[in-house]
């Protein structure tokens, strides 16, 4: 007996000194990855910088730093999704430094009207060339993303008046009013289209406000049926078509119907789907956690141009957050089999339907990952 103890005192000894040796060396090789990453920044090769940086962090994970430099080394790429992916995940770890922690937080913040300024920009572009049917949903992503910039509100607004969307137009140039500053620049504009708009007989009340539901408070309402029909018809390997734009027509701010929406028909009907995914945007608030953080983590998806691998990394993030969703299991393979990751995107909807075994589309897309 004693022999025998002495065998497992020997086996475990050998044990941890092996798992002691395995990570240092981890820690020597994702170190000596770090230095030529630091090298890289000093050079100012942001982008090789990035993922000499994400080496060593999934190297020696350990060390939050890295990833900290990775998501610095991005944005000054300006590879906007990767960098606000990173500061992300970063600020959630529980070892990260508090100080840049609040610098991350800050960056974060940053690349937000970064990304703002992008899509007003876009916007601009649309309406420039007389695109008033993309522009709207360009400057209501803005908005969605930035609601205290209410003069985005405005603009959409104009080109929806433009474009002969009249109810749209009201429903937006009412919230402007209701919800900007009394000195607001283009309060007076608002106000004088709405009352044009009013002798023409498109709004009975101009200085009524759009009904709009609490933010959290869900409510049974003849829209929610139909997008639950269509949910179940779409997992169900149903044509979903038609319950779906029923919702959408039932309520037009509907989110997460415009959210399905928007990721089911961005490959068919790019157009349709940014007009969708601008208003999942704008009432997110109604989103419970999981859809308005799957609407974050598309969005490298559903923006223009798009980046399946900066989606597929935030997809990774998002399953991390929420592992018993099969939506989130669904859209993780599906982003991985976009950026051509056959092996990872199988599991994903096997894991999908191990939560979710009637969900059909996760079968249908195992058997392109193998194809």
């Amino acid at each position: 007996m004693g022999r025998q103890t002495g065998i497992l005192a020997a086996c475990l000894l050998w044990a941890a000194v092996s798992s002691s040796a395995i990570a240092l060396d981890a820690h020597k090789t994702a170190l000596a990855v770090a230095q030529r990453a630091a090298k890289a920044f000093e050079n100012g090769e942001m982008a090789a910088a990035a993922q000499l940086y994400h080496d060593a962090y999934r190297t020696d994970a350990a060390e939050p730093n890295y990833l900290y430099g990775a998501a610095r080394a991005a944005q000054s790429a300006r590879d906007i999704a990767h960098a606000e992916a990173d500061y992300r995940e970063f600020v959630a770890l529980p070892n990260a430094e508090p100080a840049r922690v609040q610098k991350a937080k800050q960056y974060l913040a940053d690349l937000l009207m970064i990304r703002v300024d992008a899509k007003v920009a876009e916007a601009d572009r649309a309406l420039s060339r007389g695109d008033t049917v993309l522009a709207p949903p360009l400057y209501l992503e803005a908005y969605g993303l930035a609601p205290e910039r209410h003069e985005l509100l405005l603009r959409a607004a104009l080109a929806e008046r433009e474009a002969g969307e009249t109810n749209a137009a009201v429903s937006h140039l009412l919230a402007f009013v209701r919800d900007a500053p009394a000195d607001a620049s283009g309060r007076a504009t608002a106000e004088s289209l709405l009352r044009s708009l009013d002798k023409s007989g498109a709004v009975k009340n101009p200085t009524a406000t759009p009904q709009t539901a609490k933010p959290g408070v869900a409510t049974a309402s003849a829209a929610d049926k139909l997008f639950a029909t269509a949910m179940e018809a779409w997992r169900g390997g149903r044509s979903y078509d038609a319950p779906l734009h029923k919702a959408m027509e039932a309520d037009p701010t509907h989110p997460a119907a415009h959210l399905l929406n928007g990721l089911l028909s961005r490959q068919t009907d790019a157009t349709g789907a940014s007009k969708s995914i601008a208003i999942a945007v704008q009432n997110r608030a109604r989103l419970t956690p999981f859809q308005a953080a799957l609407l974050d983590a598309t969005e490298p998806y559903w923006r223009e141009p798009n980046d399946v691998v900066a989606w597929a990394n935030q997809m990774t993030q998002l399953v991390k957050q929420f592992p018993n969703e099969p939506e989130g299991w669904f859209f993780h393979g599906v982003s991985r089999l976009f950026s051509n990751r056959a092996n990872e995107a199988d599991a994903s909807f096997t894991e999908c339907s191990k939560i979710a075994p009637d969900f059909v589309p996760a079968d249908g897309y195992r058997s392109r990952s193998h194809a």
